[in-house]
């Protein structure tokens, strides 16, 4: 008669000596990138603030009465500034604008050799303060537009646009895959193909000639990476 093994006893586990195992992670590296915005071409920016979406759009989709209110451009237009933290009068612009640009620019096979999919996974614009990179710039105007709504009907928009805008991308990348020189073409591509902010070549909606950049040669200096 055999005996059956019973279902709680324990199994003894076995401690076997072997080599050592060299864990390779990613070469990670850091660039820092200067840009600047084309001569005569404005950055447009445009944001809504948590509250504002809360109380208007969530609120509808919840089935909520959302109670209407004469609009009030001053404060929509305050609401388009991506302000740096604790700064009431210095911007930036979200890092992840400028990744999408490069990886729209990648995705687009706007640069032969370069494959999105790299770019997805190897790539990160590291954002400076809080989620923003910081930019500065000559002059700020006060713009206002009259874009179609998508039934058609006139809208009035008040947006900041900004000349003369400057930034430097902290750019984390794997060595192993990109070199600095292709980071540097990739980013200057981007500015063109791309774009960053409202009225960009990229806007799925709404394209324009607004925020293209480029290299800003006179900074970028001989050793790039930190």
């Amino acid at each position: 008669m055999v005996e059956k093994e019973s279902k709680n006893k324990k199994i003894e586990r076995k401690v076997v000596e072997s080599e050592s195992v060299d864990i390779m992670g990613p070469n990670w590296k850091i660039i820092y990138i200067p840009v600047k915005g084309h001569d005569g071409i404005a950055l447009i920016t445009q944001r809504q603030d948590a509250d504002y979406i809360e109380e208007t759009i969530t609120g509808r989709e919840q089935g909520k009465i959302v109670e209407k209110k004469f609009r009030n451009y001053d404060e929509e237009y305050e609401r388009c500034f991506h302000r740096l933290p604790g700064k009431k009068n210095k911007y930036g612009f979200p890092a992840s604008g400028y990744y999408l640009g490069m990886l729209f620019t990648a995705m687009d096979k706007h640069l032969k050799g370069i494959d999105g999919t790299d770019v997805k996974r190897h790539i990160r614009v590291l954002a400076q303060e809080g989620d923003l990179v910081p930019f500065e710039y000559k002059e700020l105007k006060r713009v206002v537009s009259n874009p179609k709504r998508p039934k058609g009907s006139p809208d009035t928009r008040h947006r900041p646009w900004f000349y003369g805008w400057t930034a430097e991308l902290c750019i984390r990348y794997n060595a192993d895959v990109f070199n600095p020189s292709s980071i540097v073409n990739l980013v200057a591509h981007a500015g063109v193909c791309s774009g960053i902010g409202t009225w960009r070549p990229s806007s799925p909606k709404g394209p324009g000639p607004n925020g293209t950049y480029e290299i800003d040669k006179s900074r970028l200096g001989k050793n790039l990476e930190e």
